[in-house]
């Protein structure tokens, strides 16, 4: 699959920074704000569903990543199995398997970037992506920018989270759920298009 330059977060969104967006919107407080273990200034948002994701974007001057951008940048041009390459998960390059019982603060992890220099593409929290979802959707898909299917019931996440094994963890791998779903395992980040 090809596909065309686009810029990328680095990291998740911060609880501080979606609460400046709050704050600037009035729009709803993540489903943890006030949650100890959940609501660090540092640690990646979560209670927020893909709508709040996709406002939150929008706010920033942004949008939410495509599935198959997000992908990329999680596996580089090597097609590696994980972001760091093809070793397998340790606690040195990712907060999964619940060894933290807690997200941890966005790019505490840096054994873990992408080849593109992406932190956290992998465990920590799982993360809200733009595409609808559809099992078989990569076997007829568009061979350039790939944008999921036009219609669905479930969103697409992506990276696996804190509480995940390593399965999950792997670049390839595929969540999905309900769009108005906020759980303590989904957060998000940003992506805009190249000269945007």
């Amino acid at each position: 699959v090809f596909v065309e330059v686009f810029w990328i977060d680095r990291f998740e969104v911060a609880n501080k920074k979606y609460r400046q967006f709050v704050a600037a919107t009035g729009h709803n407080p993540s489903a943890f704000v006030d949650s100890v273990g959940f609501n660090g200034a540092q640690q990646p948002v979560v209670g927020v569903n893909w709508f709040d994701a996709r406002d939150f974007c929008e706010w920033a001057g942004k949008r939410l990543c495509f599935e198959a951008e997000w992908e990329r940048a999680a596996s580089g041009e090597d097609g590696r199995i994980y972001p760091w390459g093809n070793v397998a998960p340790d606690p040195t390059r990712l907060n999964f398997d619940g060894h933290l019982g807690k997200p941890a603060d966005v790019g505490s992890f840096p054994e873990g970037i992408s080849p593109f220099g992406v932190a956290d593409l992998s465990g920590n929290v799982w993360e809200w992506v733009a595409d609808w979802y559809r099992v078989d959707y990569y076997n007829n898909s568009p061979g350039q920018n790939p944008r999921g299917p036009e219609s669905g019931g479930l969103r697409v996440m992506r990276g696996g989270s804190w509480v995940n094994g390593a399965p999950a963890v792997r670049v390839h791998e595929r969540g999905r759920l309900k769009p108005k779903w906020q759980g303590n395992q989904i957060g998000f980040r940003c992506c805009k298009d190249n000269g945007a």
